[in-house]
């Protein structure tokens, strides 16, 4: 009963440690938008109940358009690999990021910026070099994995986003 006992315990921990680490998985790492936010006016405070998403030319957004009742609260300007298209509804984490910071209308712009070189891991997997003291065992040598830098070229945008808040 003592051997079970620690095992139910033991179990019990590793969910308990599991649960911790699966808590700290779901947290969500700012995005681009938030991480390039430069405010050009005092922020709201208060959350905007609803956002418009309006796509433009990158050159027009980039000249920071004048909207009639709107004033600009700031803007983010960045390069990415990803394509935003799936970032452009008001339902989307930029519609978030907007409606956190107060602002009721985005105006974004998107242009290809050609390609650049990065680097991705890929994983390794080898056969370990033995002393021959596995192999007189009878135990095949053992395996080694790893990761590798290997350079890519991958298609880079330029983004840039205003944010607006309508003023009465």
């Amino acid at each position: 009963m003592v051997c079970n006992m620690k095992t139910v315990l033991g179990s019990a921990a590793g969910l308990l440690v599991m649960a911790a680490l699966s808590g700290c998985a779901t947290q969500k790492s700012p995005t681009p938008w938030e991480s390039a936010f430069s405010p050009m006016s005092e922020v709201g405070t208060d959350a905007t109940d609803q956002v418009t998403i309006r796509q433009v030319d990158y050159e027009r957004a980039e000249s920071n358009p004048r909207l009639p009742g709107h004033e600009i609260i700031g803007r983010s300007a960045f390069r990415d690999e990803r394509s935003a298209a799936g970032d452009l509804s008001a339902g989307s984490r930029l519609g978030d990021f907007a409606r956190s910071v107060g602002a009721s209308m985005v105006v974004v712009g998107e242009r290809s910026a050609g390609q650049e070189e990065r680097v991705r891991y890929i994983r390794t997997a080898g056969v370990g070099v033995d002393t021959g003291d596995a192999i007189s065992r009878g135990t095949p040598p053992a395996r080694q994995t790893g990761s590798e830098p290997v350079p890519v070229l991958v298609d880079v945008y330029d983004y840039i986003a205003v944010f607006y808040r309508r003023v009465d």
